[in-house]
């Protein structure tokens, strides 16, 4: 969010005075880490990294679905605390050949304003 506020004094020298504001609205589903990369030399067996999801508003959290927007990560969602803290173990899948991956991992939520969370995904296999 952007926007301008004016403030109004009765100082002689400075009647008005203008600033522009910005602002970042939040939501009540926090994740870390915001992205994940998998280097490697050569691709290793089982290699994976995880996301933690905490809901930190007092709503009901529900994770309609987890999924990868390419075929070459696979991803599964561990229940840590019912509506409240999950993670999400993302996996690059086993014998992809030498190159450059990248997609996102894709979770949907009934939050509002939170309903898809897109996690950039990459990896680089030589």
């Amino acid at each position: 969010m952007h926007g301008s506020l004016t403030v109004r004094t009765d100082h002689p020298k400075l009647p008005e005075l203008n600033t522009r504001l910005s602002a970042q609205v939040r939501g009540f589903l926090k994740y870390s880490p915001k992205m994940l990369l998998f280097r490697q030399q050569v691709q290793e067996e089982g290699q994976v990294k995880k996301v933690k999801l905490t809901n930190q508003g007092k709503g009901e959290l529900k994770i309609h679905s987890v999924e990868s927007s390419i075929p070459q990560f696979q991803a599964e969602l561990t229940t840590l605390e019912p509506s409240r803290e999950y993670e999400i173990a993302v996996q690059l899948k086993p014998g992809q050949p030498a190159g450059r991956y990248r997609g996102f991992i894709i979770i949907r939520t009934n939050l509002e304003g939170e309903e898809e969370i897109k996690i950039p995904v990459t990896a680089n296999i030589r």
